[in-house]
């Protein structure tokens, strides 16, 4: 399972929020996105036959 994580470098208002949700929900059904400057995607790659500890995150070492 994948999850979707969008980070912004301002604080965004509940509007600019819930358009940014539309906005991502449009572009998993038409594989397009245009996001404003600042604003930025990552994918978390979820086993879901793990436990959320074992979560690895797209990009990162995994440590030990």
């Amino acid at each position: 399972m994948q999850i979707i994580v969008v980070t912004s470098d301002t604080v965004l208002s509940a509007e600019k929020k819930e358009q940014l949700r539309r906005e991502i929900e449009l572009a998993m059904e038409t594989g397009i996105a245009v996001l404003d400057v600042g604003v930025r995607t990552d994918v978390i790659n979820v086993d879901s036959r793990k436990n959320l500890i074992d979560i690895k995150i797209s990009g990162e070492k995994k440590r030990g």
